[in-house]
């Protein structure tokens, strides 16, 4: 190096003697080409010297030597800040209290978890440590960058994914969003819920090594847990996405049965998957696919090793909770022999005087049930009424008596509803959950936490609470002996699941359990119109297995293993399945559905040419019918009434829903056609028409529920779902759902214009010009009960005679939900609005919404 370039390499700060292995830290404000150090130039700011030996970030291999005098360095500041500390200790004692304090204050104001708190009093309010480490944690609350921060903020953005997961998984099984927009939400939320799932998994790995007791305590990291709502958090992590593999997601996607917290299995290429091959005996390929499967979701390289770096994380805490687990166990074991080895002792000893309570424990000894495990031994089933008879129709209250051959004495269970409200229905459940059996308590569903989850306490779905009283009693927490909580699964087969079923916890024999489960058994199937009883039966969380002696109870009235599942609650359990054997166990037939809507508008047709009846004609009740009716028909005739509209409906939809059409030879094909869907069979003979020429004939017919509905008396009380108006209307027009989400019912006021309207064309222009309600005025709306038959001549269409219409409406409460908890009502909400009179009743199909068109019109007067 020339002589001349030393002073400038001096001035940069590089050491001439790099080549003896080490190179001096870089510091920007000594370089001349470094922006920062031109603007401090600039500013007229003299540069701040670079403290030697400063450290960048980055760890630089240091000979032996150097080590050893970093060491002593080292050693010398901290016997010199000892020194310093000595000479006024209680100066230093008196910051430590004001830094504990305002950290304190933080974790209130933050409202940091009180296990955090516990770990991180015990492992620095202890005094060991400098209040300089003190004020770093305090700072870092204050700039919200802590380790305990992080992890809650974390733990919220992944908990707000699951939300809006389950949200989009609501939207998308009713069906009110487009499939593309669905899959497009789907995919960044899955994306969104992997990247916040490894967030919290490395946040809570950095705050442990943040409150982990520094020495004196043996065990590995995983034994500081974090816990929210009372639960490991990571373990937690597991089985909380575990729904998705039975959700309706299954058509988009692929998900794994087994725990995938980051979702890998979506991922994964579609080869060797075996998405379709379930654990259950059922074949799932049957499964209707509204579309194709996307791809897989992108997953990028980097993640691989998060992921698997946050799995080992995720399978050491499980291991840890699993021996702690067993400890408990072994240890609740050595309490229980050695009680056992005292109370042996005490009766073998010549000193102890035998016991006597007096007359209070003989009769309670004389009200104990016997345990009789013979039965259970020898193979015998224990129930004992299945060939018994059934119970009045239309009451499920009505007792289930053994018979009178049976060996044991009789045991009467009687089911009487629950009357309370939904908000007293949390403290009543939990007295009894407080004097109900453990076992049978612990192998049911969580019924409280069932209880908060939404629709389960509303709707035709709701759950349905019954006390299981022996005959005579009065039903209360206090005496009641059992409970059953059970609700219908509407579907393509109704269903009715048992979620609970308990006895008191004086009952420890299995038989009166047999006895109760066969009482509601016989209950369901005479009463409600389920094909199938389901429950589901939970693991033990130490075991992992069901408790074998109830299960048992459970097959032997002919349940069987359907397959397993998990809750979202994270247990994992057992579902059991039992169909309605009437012809093998003599099962009462399925009694017939009561539905609270049963709509039939029927159209039949008789071919061009004959002669045409001159009676007055009506317009069609539903003009999408008379559009199906008249699809392919041509002829060169004039188009009469309303043909030209029809016409056009007929070119604008391809199928109209819930319509069905076939040309039969003669009326009484036709008559037989109509009734087998459900519509108007007679009346289609009628003076005018040739008795055995061809008939064309379209029919409309639709039974389903209301979808929140009470009786009182003559009227039905309806949950309002949105509310419209219009410039034509004088009044609101009211949306009310249905059980199916793609129907509704509208209610339109109606002054009762002359009949021959065309309502189907009024109530289309009011369509068009709707405007929703931001607050709706009336939340609930009340109609009266009804049952209406219309015969007339409909206008003609082209290629057709003679067009006979058929109508049929009978509006009813629907289904009857006696268990059901109902709501008290608010005092300063208003009263159902009455609707009587004159209205329109309107069956509105989102299928055909595009087209502003009903379905059905039907004037009620």
């Amino acid at each position: 190096m020339e002589r001349s370039e030393i002073p400038r390499v001096r001035e940069q700060r590089w050491d001439p003697g790099f080549h003896r292995g080490r190179i001096p830290d870089y510091d920007p404000m000594h370089d001349r080409h470094c922006g920062v150090y031109q603007a401090m130039v600039a500013r007229g700011e003299r540069p701040r010297p670079a403290r030697r030996g400063a450290s960048t970030g980055v760890d630089r291999p240091r000979s032996q030597g150097a080590q050893a005098v970093a060491t002593r360095r080292a050693a010398g500041k901290r016997t010199a800040s000892a020194v310093a500390e000595a000479e006024n200790p209680e100066k230093v004692e008196q910051m430590a209290r004001q830094v504990e304090e305002h950290i304190e204050h933080c974790w209130e104001t933050f409202k940091v978890p009180q296990h955090h708190r516990e770990l991180y009093r015990a492992k620095y309010f202890n005094g060991i440590f400098h209040p300089k480490v003190l004020l770093q944690e305090a700072e870092a609350l204050a700039h919200d960058y802590a380790a305990v921060l992080v992890v809650m903020r974390s733990i919220a953005s992944r908990e707000a994914a699951l939300a809006r997961l389950r949200l989009l998984e609501k939207v998308f099984s009713e069906g009110s969003m487009p499939l593309s927009r669905v899959q497009s939400e789907l995919v960044d939320v899955l994306l969104a819920l992997r990247s916040v799932s490894l967030e919290v998994v490395e946040s809570i790995v950095r705050w442990r090594h943040v409150v982990l007791p520094a020495r004196g305590v043996k065990g590995p990291a995983s034994s500081v847990q974090w816990f929210e709502n009372g639960e490991n958090y990571l373990i937690r992590m597991k089985i909380d996405s575990s729904w998705l593999a039975g959700c309706s997601f299954g058509e988009i996607l692929d998900f794994s049965l087994k725990s995938d917290p980051f979702l890998v299995y979506p991922s994964a290429p579609p080869v060797g998957k075996s998405g379709d091959s379930r654990i259950t005996p059922v074949n799932l390929k049957s499964r209707k696919r509204r579309g194709k499967k996307l791809p897989p979701i992108p997953l990028q390289r980097e993640q691989l090793h998060r992921i698997h770096a946050a799995e080992m994380v995720l399978l050491e805490d499980s291991l840890h909770v699993h021996v702690q687990q067993q400890e408990r166990n072994l240890q609740a074991n050595r309490r229980a022999l050695e009680e056992l080895g005292r109370a042996t002792s005490r009766e073998s000893s010549p000193c102890a005087a035998p016991r006597n309570d007096g007359p209070a424990a003989e009769e309670s000894a004389a009200k104990r049930p016997k345990s009789d495990d013979h039965a259970l031994v020898s193979g015998e089933s224990p129930q004992s009424v299945v060939d018994q008879p059934c119970p009045k129709a239309g009451d499920l209250s009505a007792p289930v008596e053994e018979p009178a051959t049976a060996p044991q004495p009789a045991r009467v269970f009687q089911l009487h509803p629950w009357s309370v409200t939904v908000d007293e229905a949390h403290k009543v459940v939990a007295g009894w959950l407080d004097r109900a059996n453990r076992r049978h308590v612990d192998s049911m569903l969580d019924l409280p936490a069932l209880m908060k989850e939404d629709g389960t306490l509303s709707g035709r779905e709701a759950l349905q609470f019954f006390w299981l009283c022996r005959q005579g009693q009065t039903p209360t927490v206090e005496n009641a002996d059992g409970l059953v909580v059970f609700r219908v699964i509407e579907g393509v087969a109704r269903s009715c699941q048992i979620v609970h079923l308990s006895l008191a916890r004086e009952v420890e024999d299995w038989h009166p359990y047999a006895e109760a489960l066969a009482c509601v058994r016989r209950a369901m199937l005479t009463e409600l119109p389920v094909s199938k009883l389901r429950t589901t039966l939970v693991c033990g969380s130490d075991t992992g297995v069901v408790d074998k002696e109830l299960e048992q109870v459970w097959k032997d009235d002919h349940y069987k293993w359907f397959q397993l599942t998990q809750s979202s609650g994270g247990g994992r359990g057992q579902v059991m399945n039992r169909n309605r054997y009437v012809d093998e166990l003599q099962d009462p037939p399925e009694p017939q559905l009561i539905m609270g809507i049963s709509v039939a508008v029927t159209l039949v047709a008789t071919v061009a040419g004959e002669q045409q009846h001159e009676a007055p004609r009506r317009p069609f009740a539903s003009r999408l019918l008379g559009a199906e009716l008249s699809r392919g028909m041509t002829s060169a005739d004039a188009p009469l009434h309303e043909a030209s509209a029809i016409s056009k409906l007929a070119e604008k939809v391809e199928k109209v829903p819930l319509a069905t059409t076939r040309t039969c030879p003669d009326p009484q094909s036709a008559s037989a056609f109509a009734k087998e869907l459900g519509g108007m069979e007679d009346n289609f003979d009628d003076e005018g028409a040739a008795g055995e020429s061809e008939r064309r004939v379209a029919v409309i017919s639709l039974q389903i529920d209301w979808a929140h509905a009470r009786a009182d008396g003559d009227s039905i009380v309806l949950a309002v779902y949105c509310e419209g108006k219009t410039p034509s209307c004088k009044g609101p027009i009211f949306y009310v759902a249905t059980t199916k989400p793609d129907i509704f019912m509208l209610l339109i006021p109606w002054a009762g214009e002359d009949v021959d309207i065309d309502l189907c064309a009024r109530v289309a222009e009011m369509m068009k010009v709707i405007e929703p309600v931001q607050e709706p005025e009336f939340p609930e709306v009340a109609i009266p009960k009804f049952s209406l038959t219309q015969r007339s001549f409909a206008a003609g269409l082209q290629g057709m005679g003679s067009v006979r219409q058929g109508i049929a409406v009978d509006i009813g409460g629907g289904r009857p939900l006696p268990g059901a908890l109902h709501r008290r009502r608010d005092p300063d909400a208003p009263l159902p609005l009455q609707i009587g009179g004159q209205f329109l009743f309107v069956v509105w199909h989102v299928g055909v919404d595009e087209l502003d068109e009903p379905l059905v019109v039907v004037p009620v007067q």
